[in-house]
């Protein structure tokens, strides 16, 4: 019999995994990559795992329990958020050195930074937390300050708050120098009721040393700006995507608007920079639903490519460009498709099955991202908290996944970081653990 209802704990007590495609190289399948059973690995198999604070209080409008992950750039310390509390550890060991407390709401997005070099006495690392009581809406970033072994710094009275929101996706809100950092203010959509011009969505760019201070703000976009990033090598520059049916980029320093591109004529969503900052993609879906998917010339705002996939529909996100360069890495329909900027041809990589039933609404692709710099590892996360790897060099394969038996889950969220160094994958999973899993 046909399913009638359908919400995220139905999902996951229903839900069998079944993957139409999972990696392959010209043709190739991947191997699976060495493990103790030579094959997909579940939770429980990591190489080590902690449970996460089951006490902290939940926000009245939230419906399940949230956690959120940020690692501080050299991979020392993670902080956890869970629901409204933020905890620091030490990767290595996982001893707790700092515990943030201060949020009325869900912390909905947290980013883990260091201090300018200028700037850094007694602080060496910032931590901004914003939380929100509605998704989308503006809430309250807080700035919390630790010092170089983890440790809290400062007055726990007077907190640095002020009102915003970070932006979705893997937007690079930090400026490639690490001085200032951008986020959105009167983020809600436009549609449906008409506001002042002062009140449009707009970007906020700030003091990193100083984060009460607005250095600038860009205004011109009618719409929600759902993607906003700094270029990765040039520090004027900043990119942003709306439903307004444009993308823009912006002079940094002076808060022009340097090119309105039209992209998607429907709403644009994502967008990513080349790694050398000269060319950028956004993408979104026209008014016919079809996906609409280009690259463009930062310097003169001209398409240079737009991506061919008859047949396709749906929303292209997440997207990322690979850190190399060669392609660009995005999700349209379930599917991870690799689009070769150089030849314009899509690959499909990975297929989640289809059975026609209202899972399909709920089955997804919802993280997408390179974890090296040599744009080799690319990882894609599900909505029941699978996590897929795939080793493009090698052409080899990890899944990591939730075992079968366990019908339920704590948190829709789930998070990853990646240390490098040490081939070490951090997965913040739905059973309010944190797994460490080596991918060697």
């Amino acid at each position: 019999m046909a399913e009638e209802y359908m919400d995220f704990d139905r999902f996951i007590e229903t839900f069998e995994l079944k993957l139409d495609k999972e990696f392959d190289c010209d043709d190739v399948a991947a191997s699976w990559a060495p493990s103790a059973n030579g094959g997909p690995q579940l939770w429980g198999d990591e190489r080590d795992a902690f449970e996460l604070s089951k006490d902290d209080p939940m926000s009245e409008q939230a419906e399940k329990s949230s956690a959120e992950l940020a690692m501080s750039p050299e991979g020392k310390f993670i902080a956890v958020a869970t629901n409204a509390v933020i905890r620091i550890y030490a990767v290595e060991s996982k001893v707790l050195t700092a515990e943030f407390r201060g949020h009325e709401e869900t912390v909905q997005a947290i980013h883990f930074w260091k201090m300018p070099g200028d700037d850094a006495k007694d602080a060496h690392y910032v931590v901004l937390s914003q939380d929100s009581e509605v998704v989308g809406a503006d809430g309250v970033i807080i700035a919390w300050y630790l010092d170089g072994d983890g440790k809290r710094v400062g007055d726990a009275e007077s907190k640095i708050q002020f009102e915003g929101r970070f932006l979705s996706g893997t937007a690079h809100a930090l400026r490639c120098d690490g001085a200032q950092f951008v986020h959105s203010d009167r983020s809600v959509t436009t549609q449906g009721w008409s506001r002042p011009s002062d009140w449009l969505p707009q970007l906020v760019i700030r003091s990193l040393s100083d984060p009460l201070t607005e250095v600038c703000r860009l205004k011109g976009h009618q719409d929600s700006i759902k993607w906003a990033a700094w270029s990765p090598t040039d520090p004027n520059v900043i990119a942003s995507a709306s439903w307004d049916a444009s993308c823009r980029i912006w002079n940094a320093a002076t808060g022009e608007c340097i090119h309105n591109v039209q992209g998607a004529d429907g709403q644009n969503w994502t967008g990513d920079f080349s790694p050398n900052g000269e060319q950028i993609v956004f993408a979104g879906s026209n008014r016919s639903g079809a996906p609409h998917i280009a690259v463009y010339s930062v310097a003169t705002g001209h398409i240079i490519l737009q991506a061919e996939m008859p047949g396709l529909g749906g929303l292209p996100t997440p997207l990322t460009w690979s850190p190399n360069g060669d392609v660009i890495a995005l999700v349209v329909n379930r599917s991870v498709l690799l689009w070769d900027v150089a030849t314009n041809k899509t690959t499909e990589v990975v297929k989640v099955h289809s059975d026609g039933s209202l899972r399909d609404d709920f089955c997804d692709i919802t993280s997408l991202r390179w974890l090296d710099r040599q744009g080799s590892r690319l990882l894609a996360r599900l909505t029941d908290h699978t996590v897929l790897v795939w080793d493009r060099q090698r052409n080899c394969k990890w899944r990591l996944r939730r075992p079968p038996g366990l019908q339920q889950l704590a948190t829709l969220s789930s998070a990853e970081a990646f240390v490098e160094e040490k081939n070490e994958l951090l997965c913040l999973d739905g059973d309010w653990r944190l797994r460490t899993w080596g991918l060697e």
